[in-house]
């Protein structure tokens, strides 16, 4: 008797491993099929007890699988909104007013570079000490040697650590399209403190016109 009990739990452990390995491939309702179709004979009973069983621990590393999904995808949204933020902190670092380039200006501390074209520049000048360094020589120029550099614009190169390099363009009506690039550029080239003065040309112009000409525009 003993020993035909020992059997019988032989057999219901060994079907309780067939069904588990193939449970991951088919659904619930074959599982009775599997059991019926093997080639050991054992009682309706072990083959329900067996099918059950495999059927709980399916659904507990379902429900496990699906805990841990929902736990990465809060990661996920908890690190891009952290990132976005980051982001969003330092574009508005690099966005220079009207005023802070005044106070830069004053100061004497800034090395600023204007990405209008050469032709634009010679028809309505540059803000004070700015270099004229069209956008498209921005990546090559600043993967100049000191020298060269020195040489071609006649200032110093900035170091990929300073926080005083300021680029400005038309701006106005369009926005900083073309001094916004400049700041993306110089920071993949490793120079993550640039900036740019929003404002461009058009702003600064508008703001430093000969008083006599501001109140003839009022009348």
């Amino acid at each position: 008797m003993a020993f035909a009990k020992s059997f019988t739990l032989q057999k219901t452990a060994v079907i309780c491993q067939i069904l588990q390995s193939k449970v991951t491939n088919h659904s619930g309702l074959q599982i009775c099929r599997l059991a019926r179709t093997s080639s050991l004979e054992a009682p309706r009973s072990v083959f329900r007890r067996c099918s059950t069983s495999c059927l709980n621990n399916l659904f507990a590393q379902n429900a496990l699988q699906k805990k841990r999904e929902d736990l990465l995808c809060v990661k996920n949204r908890v690190l891009r909104h952290s990132q976005e933020n980051s982001y969003a902190s330092e574009r508005k670092w690099c966005d220079l007013s009207y005023e802070d380039l005044v106070a830069l200006l004053e100061s004497g501390n800034i090395q600023l570079f204007d990405v209008r074209e050469k032709k634009e520049v010679n028809e309505t000048g540059m803000i004070p000490s700015s270099t004229n360094m069209p956008l498209g020589q921005i990546k090559e120029a600043f993967l100049m040697d000191d020298q060269n550099f020195s040489e071609h614009y006649g200032v110093q190169k900035p170091s990929k650590s300073d926080t005083n390099v300021v680029f400005y363009g038309l701006g106005g009506e369009f926005g900083p399209i073309r001094s916004n690039a400049a700041v993306e550029i110089s920071h993949r080239l490793g120079f993550k403190k640039a900036r740019h003065y929003t404002g461009g040309w058009e702003e600064w112009a508008e703001r430093n016109q000969p008083k006599n000409h501001q109140k003839g525009q009022k009348h």
